[in-house]
């Protein structure tokens, strides 16, 4: 199994946004990262850096389609850093201001997209891989990894620890280095979890490949692919199906490592992007353990 961390994987970014949504009683810790390190560094460095205050619920996603917009443009390829509160159905204040998982994934595509698939997100709010309930393996990833604690810490934490790791990431450029002294400075080091697109896709595939292993679901689907392919048959005089069509279909069905190329593929961006082959050396072996220590987890949790 591939043991290398995704922070020792080579991401190219010339860029950081932040996006605050904070309640009026709040303090501006997503201003006060942007004014103390993310600005004075950028302008070291020569990396662009933005900070957008989002004042309504209603104009979160708005935000992200400007980001892209501007990205695209400029020909960007971002840090995007959320600073709000977070729980494990998505970002906001309450349940009344919350903005979906969702929701985030449309416009996280798109930007992840113009970076040819280096995006990431760092998060200043708890349960930040919940993200995961929004993912599926039939569409393409929205990040190439995505930072935060996946559980309830002290807000001075996520304040002294973001302000860290960006204060290091922007003077050194090195992932890795930033990471490691994050969690050097915080308290619960262990809550501090950076998730890539190649972990996403072993949880949202296992989780598929395990509900597609269910009684009757292979024949399931033997029997639709096999209606469809007939019906396309009798509006097509030209196509011609082969006699043993039922077989044929039932032996790709079976057959997981092409299925596990295909959705990986589209997944990490690699039809658009095959240049970043390399970047991606995930087995259908590694997947299957990453998803199994994954629901070993989840059933221990409760």
């Amino acid at each position: 199994m591939t043991s290398h961390s995704p922070a020792d994987r080579h991401v190219t970014f010339d860029s950081v946004y932040v996006l605050e949504f904070l309640g009026p009683l709040d303090d501006q810790t997503g201003l006060n990262l942007f004014r103390k390190v993310l600005e004075p560094r950028g302008l070291s460095h020569n990396i662009y850096t933005c900070h957008i205050d989002v004042h309504h619920p209603t104009s979160f996603v708005p935000s992200l389609w400007q980001v892209h917009k501007e990205c695209e443009e400029r020909h960007l390829s971002p840090f995007i850093h959320f600073e709000t509160h977070g729980t494990s159905t998505g970002l906001g204040l309450d349940p009344t201001t919350m903005i979906s998982w969702e929701e985030l994934v449309p416009p996280l595509r798109a930007i992840n997209t113009v970076s040819r698939m280096n995006l990431v997100v760092t998060l200043a709010a708890c349960h930040g891989l919940s993200f995961v309930r929004a993912l599926t393996p039939l569409e393409a990833s929205p990040v190439w990894a995505m930072l935060g604690p996946n559980e309830q810490v002290f807000q001075s934490e996520i304040e002294k620890g973001f302000a860290t790791f960006y204060g290091v990431l922007l003077d050194t450029l090195n992932l890795s280095a930033a990471l490691t002294a994050l969690r050097a400075e915080v308290l619960q080091p262990e809550a501090w979890l950076l998730r890539s697109a190649e972990f996403f896709f072993s949880v949202v595939f296992g989780h598929f490949l395990e509900d597609a292993a269910r009684p009757g679901d292979r024949q399931a689907r033997e029997r639709k692919l096999v209606k469809k392919l007939q019906r396309r048959a009798r509006k097509d005089p030209n196509l011609r199906l082969p006699l043993d069509i039922r077989r044929r279909v039932r032996d790709d069905i079976a057959d997981d490592e092409s299925h596990f190329q295909r959705y990986k593929k589209r997944f990490l961006m690699l039809n658009d992007f095959p240049e970043n082959e390399k970047r991606f050396p995930l087995t259908r072996d590694d997947c299957l353990a990453t998803w199994s220590a994954q629901r070993e987890a989840y059933e221990a949790a409760g």
